[in-house]
């Protein structure tokens, strides 16, 4: 992945945050810490959207 389309996913994954978009975001996010799994800000981010949802929702999200 280039750096410019890194830069524009992760733009993508906060939008989606942002409007509440939480399955996009969620899908962004993991597929960007797989592709940059030494990235502690990223794992950050995906990190506190999964805390920030009930178990319920997360199951819904990824399924």
């Amino acid at each position: 992945m280039t750096p410019a389309a890194r830069a524009d996913m992760e733009a993508r994954a906060d939008r989606a945050l942002r409007r509440s978009e939480l399955a996009e975001a969620l899908g962004l996010y993991e597929t960007l810490v797989r592709a940059f799994p030494d990235d502690s800000a990223l794992a950050l981010k995906l990190s506190n959207l999964r805390d920030s949802l009930q178990p319920t929702e997360l199951q819904a999200l990824q399924a």
